[in-house]
């Protein structure tokens, strides 16, 4: 991970073989952080997408091997049982 901050904001570059979400929590963990907005662009691999279906209350999970383009990630940072949270949503690129 490459990390640079400007202000009251850090730049966080995950590199190839990292997980995103782990990583950002680490990083937030390390730093501090209880709260902040994430977004990002890039590239993922094997990644494990899910979704919250209201209707019965339970979260779908599916898990993906190959490349894709990350056109948007959007989120935030949370404390949830006193740790960080990290929360996002993301847009991948369609063959």
């Amino acid at each position: 991970m490459n990390v640079s901050q400007h202000g009251n904001s850090y730049y966080v570059q995950v590199t190839k073989g990292e997980r995103v979400i782990a990583s950002l929590t680490a990083f937030a963990k390390e730093h501090g952080l209880g709260a902040g907005t994430i977004s990002g662009i890039g590239a993922l691999t094997d990644v494990e997408l899910g979704f919250y279906e209201l209707g019965t209350k339970t979260y779908h999970r599916e898990t993906f091997s190959d490349a894709f383009e990350l056109l948007n990630l959007t989120g935030n940072i949370s404390v949830v049982d006193g740790e960080p949270f990290v929360h996002a949503h993301l847009e991948r690129g369609h063959d």
